[in-house]
């Protein structure tokens, strides 16, 4: 019984840490800092490539 909690304990730090990781790695969202945009009206429309934000 000891054994299987000690394992169990391991498996979900493990799980929490590696959750931790991969959330790291994640692609930012949103808009560019140094970005040029033009903000007239409620979208936002990025010059560079014309992607469109709203």
């Amino acid at each position: 019984m000891l054994r299987f909690r000690a394992l169990a304990i391991l498996a979900t730090a493990f799980c929490v840490i590696s959750a931790n990781r991969a959330f790291a790695q994640a692609p930012a969202t949103g808009l560019y800092a140094f970005g040029s945009f033009d903000n007239r009206g409620v979208d936002s429309i990025n010059l560079g490539n014309l992607n469109i934000h709203f």
